[in-house]
């Protein structure tokens, strides 16, 4: 005898984003490809609340594979998953040979590993600037 037991997992609703919202827009390098990141604001907290990748060829598979990443980084936003959690396993490179003073233990210089990582780097710097200046107009 079999039994299905579904298990319900509460998530957090989805936060739509009017037509309209505030957007960060910025350039970035990654492996000598030039992309384009903006980022969708939620205009009531001005928190990240979605991304857009742009910088490959139109209609290209790498076009396809950004732009769908792109959806899923946005959904995960719009559940509350924060740009930080998300950053947290994503692939980096070392900037530069490592040397073997860097084996020591000590944080070595990293940039995105993927134009994904590139478009967290964007999220999270945004996200704590946004933070700061929070936290300036508070203590102000």
């Amino acid at each position: 005898m079999t039994s299905n037991v579904v298990e319900k997992i509460d998530m957090p609703s989805r936060q739509r984003l009017p037509n309209r919202r505030p957007t960060v827009i910025e350039e970035v390098d990654v492996g000598g490809l030039p992309m384009t990141v903006t980022v969708g604001l939620d205009p009531a907290t001005g928190d990240p609340r979605e991304v857009f990748l742009a910088g490959g060829k139109e209609g290209s598979a790498f076009d396809a594979v950004t732009s769908d990443a792109a959806v899923v980084l946005s959904i995960a936003l719009q559940h509350g998953v924060s740009a930080e959690t998300l950053a947290h396993s994503i692939a980096r490179t070392p900037l530069g040979p490592t040397r073997p003073e860097d084996l020591d233990g000590r944080p070595v210089p990293t940039v995105p590993a993927s134009p994904i990582g590139a478009a967290l780097d964007v999220l999270t710097h945004t996200a704590a600037q946004i933070a700061a200046a929070r936290e300036d107009h508070h203590a102000g």
